[in-house]
Formats: C-alpha cells, sequence, structure tokens
C-alpha cells in the first residue's frame, strides 16, 4: 500500500519549523511519507515535490493563486495559520486574514480554538461552501510541554548563567519594517489583504496603535543595559523586523547584544525576565512557566493584544518595569511547572491543544480520515506542470539578469533573515531532543528535508 504524503512547509525558521518538525516525526511514525522545509522553495518549485496533502500555513488574499495552483496540479491542501495565535479579536482576524474563496478550495482549515472558528462561521457569505474548520491549537504549542523541556533547555541559545540575562522580545515587523517605511508598509499590506475603504481605515488605527507602543518600547528597552550594567541584555527582533535599530543600541552597551539565533522561547525559558509588550512569545513562553513582564505604557480595548498581556505580569511605567527587574530571577523548575498550569488553564479557554490532546494529534486524526487522493497523472495534469515549470525557470533566468538590482538583493536577504540556510544536523538534533533520534532526516532540495523511520 502506498503510504500517504504530507509536505509541511514553514515560513519563518525560529517561529515554525520546529513545531512544523515535531508534527512531521508524529507524522512519520503514523506511516505518512513526511517532507518538511522552508514554504518559499515549495511556492517555487512545486512540481519537483510529490504529490501529497500540503499543510499551507495560511489562507490570506495573498494566497490564493499558489492554493488554486496547487489544487489545479492534483495536490490536496489543508490549512493553519500561524498568525491567528496572538490577536486583537477574532472578528478583526478574520477580517485580516480569512480569505473565503480559499476556504472552498482547501479540505481542511485548522483555527486556534472555538471562538476564531465561530468568527469564520458568522463572516461566511452565505452562498459559500466552505471546508469543515476544526479547533487544534498550533503544532508549535505542543513543544510547550514539560516533557520537551529538553528541547528548550538543553539545546539553550547561550552558555550564560539564566539568571544573568534579561531577554527584551520586540515584535515590531510593522512598525520598524525591515526595508520600507512605515508609510510604505501599509500600502503592501492593504495590497495583501484585500482590504475594503473601512477596513483598511480601522486596520491604520490598529497600526498607529502599534507604532505608538513601539515608540515608547524602544527608548524603555536601551535604558536596561545601563540600569543592570551587570546583565547580559539580549534584544531579540522579530524576524521580519529591521534588524540594524537593535543591533545599534546593542553596539552602544558593553552588555547588549542583539541575537536572532535559537527560537524566542528558548532564550525566554533560559533567562531572569523576558520583557515584551503584546508579543505571541508571551503566550508560548507563559506555556512553559517562564518569567514575562509586558511593558504598556499605552492601551488600547480594540488594538491590544489581550491574551499575550493577560499571561504576563503587567507594567504602565518603566519605573515599575525596572523595580520588577532589579528582584528578577531564574525561576526554579517548581515555580515555572506552577506558572505554566495557570497559564495552561487559562489559555484553554481560548486555544485547543492545551490540555490533554496535542494540537499535532487533533491535525495527525483529521488528516487520517481525509479522503482523498492524488490527482492521476493525465493530460491536465503535465499541462499544468509544464505552466508551473515554464515559470519557474523564467523567474530563475530574471533572477540571473536581475541577480544585482537592489530590490533583488533586498528580497533575497529578508527571506534568509526569515529563514536561514539550516543543516541536516540541526534537524536530526531536534528530532532527537523529542525523544525520536531514530528517525532519519535525508535532504530533499535546498533547506527541506524528507523524514523517514
Amino acid at each position: 500500500m502506498q503510504k500517504k504524503i504530507l509536505l509541511i512547509p514553514a515560513e519563518i525558521k525560529s517561529r515554525d519549523l520546529y513545531g512544523r518538525l515535531y508534527l512531521a516525526q508524529k507524522a512519520a511514525q503514523r506511516g505518512y511519507r513526511v517532507l518538511i522545509g522552508h514554504s518559499k522553495e515549495l511556492h517555487k518549485k512545486l512540481p519537483q515535490f510529490p504529490r501529497g496533502l500540503i499543510l499551507e500555513d495560511d489562507v490570506t488574499f495573498q494566497c490564493r493563486h499558489f492554493i488554486k495552483d496547487a489544487t489545479k496540479a492534483g495536490y490536496g491542501i489543508v490549512s493553519i495559520d500561524e498568525e491567528s495565535i496572538a490577536v486583537t479579536s477574532d472578528q478583526r482576524y478574520v477580517m485580516q486574514r480569512i480569505h473565503y474563496p480559499n476556504l472552498e478550495k482547501v479540505l481542511l482549515h485548522f483555527t486556534r480554538g472555538e471562538g476564531d472558528k465561530e468568527a469564520i462561521l458568522n463572516k461566511a457569505p452565505a452562498n459559500k461552501n466552505i471546508c469543515p474548520l476544526i479547533p487544534a491549537g498550533n503544532t508549535r504549542i505542543d513543544l510547550l510541554r514539560e516533557k520537551n523541556i529538553d528541547f528548550h533547555i538543553a539545546d539553550a541559545p547561550h552558555q550564560w548563567d539564566p539568571n544573568d540575562v534579561i531577554v527584551v522580545m520586540s515584535r515590531f515587523s510593522r512598525s520598524n519594517p525591515y526595508s520600507v517605511t512605515r508609510q510604505e508598509m501599509r500600502s503592501k499590506l492593504q495590497a495583501k489583504f484585500d482590504f475594503t475603504d473601512e477596513q483598511f481605515a480601522d486596520f491604520c488605527k490598529y497600526l498607529d496603535h502599534t507604532d505608538a507602543l513601539f515608540d515608547a518600547f524602544v527608548p524603555m528597552a536601551e535604558k536596561i543595559p545601563e540600569l543592570f550594567s551587570d546583565k547580559k541584555v539580549v534584544f531579540r527582533p522579530h524576524p521580519s523586523e529591521n534588524f540594524k535599530l537593535w543591533e545599534d543600541i546593542a553596539a552602544r552597551h558593553d552588555n547588549a547584544y542583539c541575537i536572532h539565533s535559537g527560537t524566542a522561547v528558548q532564550w525566554a525559558i533560559n533567562s531572569a525576565a523576558m520583557v515584551h509588550t503584546g508579543c505571541t512569545t508571551a503566550i508560548e513562553s507563559a506555556l512553559l512557566g517562564a518569567n514575562v513582564l509586558a511593558y504598556c505604557p499605552i492601551r488600547s480595548n480594540d488594538y491590544d493584544v489581550k491574551m499575550a498581556n493577560l499571561v504576563s505580569n503587567v507594567f504602565d511605567t518603566a519605573e515599575e518595569l525596572y523595580k520588577s527587574l532589579h528582584s528578577a530571577k531564574a525561576l526554579t523548575p517548581e515555580q515555572r511547572r506552577s506558572n505554566a498550569a495557570k497559564a495552561r488553564a487559562y489559555l484553554s479557554q481560548n486555544m485547543a491543544g492545551c490540555l490533554e490532546e496535542e494540537s499535532c494529534d487533533i491535525i495527525l486524526n483529521a488528516i487520517d480520515n481525509l479522503d482523498w487522493k492524488p490527482a492521476p497523472l493525465n493530460l491536465k495534469r503535465l499541462k499544468n506542470d509544464a505552466i508551473w515549470t515554464a515559470r519557474y525557470y523564467k523567474n530563475i533566468l530574471q533572477s540571473f539578469t536581475n541577480n544585482k538590482g537592489p530590490k533583488r538583493s533586498v528580497k533575497a536577504d529578508y527571506q534568509k533573515q526569515k529563514f536561514p540556510d539550516t543543516s541536516t544536523q540541526e534537524v536530526q538534533n531536534a528530532l532527537k531532543s523529542f525523544g525520536a533520534g531514530h528517525l532519519k532526516a535525508k535532504p530533499f532540495g535546498r533547506n527541506w528535508w524528507e523524514i523517514s523511520v
């Protein structure tokens, strides 16, 4: 009997890869043929991959062409949204990130919980036959269980005493964009999400609030190395941010560093405290019981990411935050477990996969029951493959022609920042830390691997 094929793309290495690798090892042990790697490579070279099910990482307006073309080419699509964990509201999340024609084409869509599922159904057009919606949480939430603590501690991104480390997490990819101005970023987002004028006006209010938070967050963060000269202060920007601002701040202080290797949770759990404002990492870190501090000098009932702040110790002023940092110490295992239990109980009200059943098992159980087979090899499929392949080689030719152009260089550098080249040994080490060291990671193109028993 031929194995089911599961293709698992990841957009951002530090955010997505390891949670999806945890899913990959479970799928391999269930008998799937599993391939995992950088989503950009899959989107460019799809016909070079075997026909199977793709776990696509969102269903936004921007993804409509890939979902349509991949379906026509004989692949099956199931989807989950990495951005659904921390939202201002489920209704605004649906407005921004759910493109209903995509939900007509995918076979299943996995939601964070019952709240966003209900919001999707409430906004669904009456004439649309959308796919089943299954609350599943997120694969990276499964890594945040005590049984996987070795992945975060044994593979710590530094060798310092955690008591000597303060981590500052920035989540401001839209207020501190990689290569464009804030205004240019807004124009790009309007096109990406296909907003109406009314929706875009609301989104701009959210961005105004985020910009104000960022403009308050930066001076607060820069004072930390000055006030805590005996500590190592690590600035960890979002993978889509402009790192230079944080690198320049770190360069002005002997005890400050801008480091983007390792996962955000690995940094948080191996420190005395993690400072943020409205960051998804706070939710993840709280699930392992880390000491999480939120700086919230500006509040908005409409535009704050409430769930991230509710699992944190919240401070309205920088002075209150600094006072807490003075007494911050790395938590004992018992303290962490107590914190984690409280956070898990709270988050389970809004997110599936937090309690007994893991997200990966919810996802795989649903996929196991799918009645789907790859499209047979026929003239129509060959034609689709030929068109896709021609497009791919056209892009390759253009890349050689335009390789020295600044736009091409910026795009390539941006992708490398989000998904740095990863060795097979890194993947194998992660599998080992999951207790799946008997599985093998075999290279399958650039930043892609086949995971097998």
